[in-house]
């Protein structure tokens, strides 16, 4: 297939893909809600039918996670991952588009709605041209990404990667067409305290303040990451900031290691007897991650506080994920021939599902619309639509690419 025509017909679709992707940020779906996922899911399935898929379905607690199995003319099986859940929602922030930048800002719209409409106009175009370059094309819409270790949701993907022969993960791009090629290992952590309690004023003496514990080991617990850069000062490692010092920013100023304490919260007497911190222990390389774990519970077993008991629980979440050097460098030349771009390398501190696919099948990372990973999460989230196109063309080309291997 000529890459002019196919750029073409992607450019004359693009209206209503920028429709499309408003109507599916304006829907909430932030994760747990089941109204929104019925929603964006009786959309899915009406797609799905109009592009001769097969929908498969899981459920849990009202929750529905759907596929779209696609059989075409070549021999290849391929598994494409993105999700429809999302941290915030519109009660947070609301959908806005500049046509002049080609910006779009929302919720979830980056991470990771852009990439969903692309999946669904990645198929739409393959049945448009009745060029369809592989055996089967399997399209999954997690819809629990954004909850760490949803059982349903690992064991879908693992049964993807185990029966396809490829994995691309959407679950965003990186900017500067960037794909992920390296991303953390995780363990959560839950620490509990337990002291005694007791009046505030006159039992002190009698007492174990299980908040004084909890600052003690902080202050322990943060010994143990890797220090940030020179002269760290958070305003200047902003997308802005970076970007005025001339720095291209691709992951290279994540922490090694990281702990990043999630919550805290503690009984409410006077003198308070109990305190639960949750942190991430997170790090490029699961030697380290073991290490550190080790030395959590050895601070854990010398309280600083008389009278106070620890208890500590940690738990494996995900393995590193390091991609398919042959995916990556097929990638890259693909997405050079086909849309003329050049794409870039990053390392990621956040989970994908591209963790737990490369366990099993070779996977690359990354390969959705371009998002900036510092504003994901948060009320500043929005997406470069300038890169759809680009990408759609890069995908097109790279999966039949793939059916040749």
């Amino acid at each position: 297939m000529n890459k002019e025509t196919v750029r073409s017909y992607l450019e004359e679709i693009f209206p209503s893909y920028v429709a499309d992707l408003q109507r599916m940020t304006e829907i909430n779906s932030k994760h747990k809600d089941p109204k929104g996922n019925r929603e964006i899911n009786a959309w899915l399935r009406k797609h799905i039918a109009q592009t001769g898929g097969e929908v498969k379905s899981w459920k849990e607690a009202g929750i529905e996670h759907l596929a779209a199995e696609y059989t075409g003319k070549g021999k290849v099986k391929i598994a494409l991952i993105v999700h429809i859940d999302t941290v915030l929602d519109n009660s947070s922030f609301t959908y806005s588009y500049d046509p002049v930048t080609k910006i779009a800002k929302g919720p979830g719209v980056g991470d990771c709605k852009a990439s969903v409409i692309m999946a669904m106009y990645l198929i739409q175009t393959y049945r448009h041209f009745n060029h369809m370059p592989f055996g089967k094309l399997t399209i999954y819409y997690d819809a629990e990404e954004e909850i760490a270790g949803s059982p349903l949701e690992e064991y879908i993907v693992e049964e993807l990667a185990k029966t396809h022969d490829y994995v691309l993960v959407a679950d965003t791009g990186r900017p500067h067409y960037g794909i992920c090629v390296r991303r953390k290992c995780s363990s959560s952590v839950r620490v509990k305290i337990h002291g005694i309690n007791g009046h505030g004023g006159n039992a002190l003496q009698a007492g174990a303040n299980t908040l004084y514990e909890a600052g003690f080991l902080i202050t322990k617990f943060f010994a143990l990451q890797s220090p940030m850069p020179a002269d760290h000062d958070p305003r200047n490692f902003t997308t802005q900031a970076l970007q005025k010092r001339g720095i291209e920013d691709r992951g290279q100023f994540i922490p090694e290691n990281s702990l990043n304490i999630r919550s805290l919260t503690h009984s409410s007497v006077n003198i308070p007897d109990y305190t639960e911190i949750e942190m991430n222990l997170a790090c490029f390389d699961s030697i380290e991650r073991d290490r550190i774990a080790k030395e959590i519970q050895e601070i854990c077993r010398h309280p600083s506080i008389p009278g106070c008991h620890i208890e500590c629980e940690i738990t494996p979440v995900m393995e590193a994920m390091m991609p398919s050097k042959i995916l990556v460098d097929l990638y890259k030349k693909t997405a050079k021939e086909a849309a003329g771009i050049d794409v870039s390398e990053w390392q990621a501190g956040g989970l994908t599902m591209a963790n737990l696919a490369a366990l099993f099948a070779p996977t690359i990372d990354a390969v959705g619309v371009d998002c900036d990973p510092l504003i994901e999460h948060t009320i500043h989230e929005q997406i470069d639509l300038n890169t759809v196109i680009p990408r759609l063309l890069a995908m097109y080309f790279f999966i039949e690419e793939l059916d040749k291997l």
